[in-house]
């Protein structure tokens, strides 16, 4: 009974930080606006601490940028300046969120001392429609991904005539106790912990498990008493 109402309010907790969904920026749309609510993982730079492999840490006021996969930081002239040196990052914690370092950053969910599973929710453009006669709109482009505030704002400013739609869907992974992700699959949920093969097997065969979903993925390290 104690986990179901524990993966109830897991479930809760995160729905909207993880809800897949998609955003159309319309033409007069503010930038500010979409870099706020989309682009950060906070509305505001909020107080952090860095941890470093070689055990020391910092104090700082931070945020995270989906787009880029970068930490960022207000500088002394008010300018917003990104973290440098990650690689000799352990992780991050952002008021009650934190980050692991691997090769970019990723949000921990749930961790146990040999396994974690942690999200992105990268910013991707999935199609511009061109507004034609009588404010129609028609296909224009596909997929394209950005990694930096200026090329995405440059191109949102340059095209008034075209509505911007990105996607900004969760991406889930699996982490090993040395804190290496690999995404949520059923193949890599038995590489991170080969010693629960069968229960992950046998539970996948009674059991429809999307993992692109919280919800399932949360039910199944459950059942299997990964966490």
């Amino acid at each position: 009974m104690k986990k179901l109402i524990l993966l109830g309010f897991l479930v809760i907790c995160f729905n909207s930080v993880m809800a897949q969904s998609t955003v159309t920026f319309k033409p007069g749309d503010s930038f500010a606006d979409f870099k706020t609510k989309y682009v950060y993982r906070n509305p505001t730079f909020m107080p952090s601490r860095v941890f470093f492999k070689d055990g020391t840490s910092t104090r700082a006021t931070l945020n995270y940028n989906h787009l880029s996969d970068r930490m960022e930081f207000i500088g002394s002239r008010g300018d917003t300046l990104e973290l440098v040196d990650n690689q000799l990052i352990k992780e991050v914690h952002i008021d009650k969120s934190k980050y692991r370092f691997n090769e970019g950053f990723f949000e921990i969910i749930k961790e146990s001392p040999e396994f974690s599973l942690a999200m992105k929710k990268p910013v991707r453009m999935v199609n511009q429609k061109k507004m034609g006669a009588m404010g129609i709109a028609s296909n224009a482009q596909g997929i394209e991904t950005y990694q930096s505030l200026g090329d995405i704002s440059g191109i949102l400013k340059l095209t008034p005539n075209i509505e911007h739609i990105f996607s900004v869907a969760p991406i889930f992974y699996f982490g090993n106790k040395n804190f290496e992700f690999l995404p949520a699959t059923q193949k890599n949920l038995i590489r991170v912990l080969p010693g629960k093969k069968d229960a992950i097997q046998a539970y996948a065969k009674s059991n429809t498990v999307n993992y692109t979903k919280v919800e399932d993925i949360l039910a199944l390290l459950t059942a299997i008493k990964a966490l």
